[in-house]
């Protein structure tokens, strides 16, 4: 079952999504912890969090909130944002995709997406994602109609790895 969440069912799932996040990423406890602080954070910012549901266990989300300037993420990609665009209007900042392994490869991932896109009002969707070693996810967000909006993204400070930022408009 693929189901948009309430905000009391993201309280209820949270530390779950934490431990997917952990287990599909290969995270520290403090990365996950800070997943659920992130969370928190954005519960002020329309966050949409859709989850798969196998057996009435979570196996699976999708999660973002409203792309507004003053997120870490806008205040990284804003100076290479294309011009003549709102890019703070109506654009949806997708944070993280992840399901459990053992799952992946079903379809899950797409309906979580789908649903997601069916359920955000604004029109345009940008996500980041590594750039190097990473085709399938990259073709992945390619089927589902994102394009490549900055190729390659380099983050000011240097923290993170090459990415691609991609978008979907609607």
């Amino acid at each position: 079952m693929i189901k948009l969440l309430t905000l009391e069912e993201i309280e209820k799932y949270k530390r779950e999504i934490s431990d997917i996040y952990k287990e599909v990423f290969k995270t520290d406890d403090f990365s996950a912890n800070f997943l659920i602080t992130r969370i928190d954070g954005s519960l002020k910012n329309n966050i949409k969090i859709v989850g798969a549901f196998e057996n009435e266990k979570l196996i699976g989300f999708v999660y973002g909130f409203d792309f507004l300037k003053e997120n870490w993420w806008a205040m990284q990609v804003d100076s290479q944002l294309p011009s003549g665009i709102d890019w703070y209007k109506g654009t949806f900042e997708l944070n993280e995709l992840a399901v459990i392994e053992k799952y992946q490869g079903k379809g899950y991932g797409k309906k979580l997406m789908k649903c997601l896109i069916e359920n955000f009002e604004g029109d345009k969707i940008l996500l980041s994602t590594k750039k190097f070693n990473n085709d399938k996810i990259i073709n992945f967000y390619h089927k589902l109609g994102f394009k490549d909006l900055i190729n390659p993204f380099e983050y000011p400070n240097g923290d993170y790895e090459t990415s691609i930022i991609l978008c979907l408009s609607k």
